[in-house]
């Protein structure tokens, strides 16, 4: 497990796309593709199958939040009518959790880097 002080840096590696162990490695190759490892850490981003079902329930948890904050405001904040704001939070529930799936991967790396894996030993000054 990494140090609590490191999280910050995790989750902004990860929003990022990039690796969160060295912060310098492309998350994506291109598109939605992930790459395989880091280029430049060789930090294994494709795992076993199965590992990225957690990725689906971040995305999954951030969307519907997402979608009832988005409902609360446009009940209370706005006059429109009753179809057009369930046309707004239809387009919000299928087009965010496509462009958010893959910062939910990244984010899910990040967590599991930060609960698995091993903090890099300090060079000696």
């Amino acid at each position: 497990m990494q140090k609590p002080g490191m999280i910050p840096v995790i989750l902004a590696r990860s929003f990022r796309l990039r690796c969160p162990r060295c912060g310098q490695g492309k998350f994506l190759s291109h598109g939605f593709t992930t790459n395989d490892a880091c280029s430049e850490c060789g930090l294994r981003i494709n795992r076993e199958d199965g590992y990225w079902t957690g990725a689906i329930y971040v995305n999954l948890i951030t969307t519907q939040f997402l979608i009832v904050g988005c409902l609360f405001l446009l009940m209370l904040g706005t006059d429109l009518e009753m179809w057009t704001q369930i046309g707004i939070l239809t387009a919000v529930a299928i087009g965010f959790p496509i462009l958010f799936y893959p910062f939910s991967k990244s984010l899910w790396l990040g967590v599991d880097f930060f609960v698995t894996d091993k903090p890099r030993p300090q060079a000696p000054t």
